[in-house]
């Protein structure tokens, strides 16, 4: 497990166009409503006073959650990576630890989905699932945009369960509210149900961009890669 805290954001990859970091739990990717006001760390704002040039956010990630993320430098850039999200062309891979099936650690309040199949090392499903986001939490919402989500298990330590996670679309909170929907719940996520205490983060990290479905052209000099240079467990 990775030691977030009191870390500021790494960069793994830059040339003229684009800037890829590794963030971490607990900063912002960009300021929240509340602007100039906001007391959490923003890695936009970190990076734009590190490079003296103003940046653009290809993607983001909630502040909860550690891993890759990809700024332009410039419009141009910017406009073709927008392309590349909405369109589904950029492969995302998230690691996640969640604790073992245990009903006692649900939210109360979130509908249940129990994974029946057994946990076999290797193992891959294809949950979709309407979600809507409320003011804190996503739920299932039959009248809710479509999620879809391939869920690999790994391995199981006593209540470690360990995952590679793939969101085919870009729901808000999409992987928290789906492993909390099949009872394993994400370590450190209290929000959904969690009861391990986390200083700034969950146990979620977005690993690796894969961007192998880009044309050489349209990566701009990005490689074909980009991924946290310590993963949050050994795969």
């Amino acid at each position: 497990m990775l030691e977030s805290a009191k870390r500021t954001p790494e960069i793994l990859f830059e040339n003229e166009h684009f800037i890829a970091v590794d963030k971490p739990a607990g900063w912002l990717s960009v300021f929240s409503r509340m602007g100039e006001k906001e007391t959490r760390p923003v890695v936009g704002v970190f990076l734009e006073k590190k490079i003296n040039k103003p940046i653009f956010p290809c993607h983001r990630l909630d502040v909860e959650v550690q891993g890759v993320l990809l700024y332009a430098k410039t419009k141009e850039a910017h406009a073709l990576s927008q392309k590349w999200f909405e369109n589904r062309i950029i492969v995302k891979s998230y690691l996640a630890i969640t604790h073992g099936k245990c009903q006692d650690r649900w939210s109360p309040d979130i509908p249940r989905k129990i994974l029946k199949d057994e946990l076999d090392p290797g193992k891959t499903w294809t949950w979709k699932t309407q979600m809507s986001r409320g003011k804190r939490r996503a739920y299932e919402d039959a009248r809710g945009l479509q999620a879809i989500t391939e869920a690999t298990f790994l391995k199981q330590n006593g209540d470690n369960c360990f995952w590679k996670l793939s969101p085919l679309t870009g729901r808000s909170h999409q992987l928290r509210l789906e492993m909390a929907l099949r009872g394993f719940v994400i370590k450190g996520d209290e929000l959904y149900g969690s009861t391990d205490e986390h200083e700034d983060g969950i146990d979620l990290q977005a690993w690796q961009l894969n961007l192998k479905n880009v044309t050489e052209k349209d990566r701009m000099g990005l490689p074909l890669i980009v991924a946290c240079q310590e993963p949050l467990f050994h795969v």
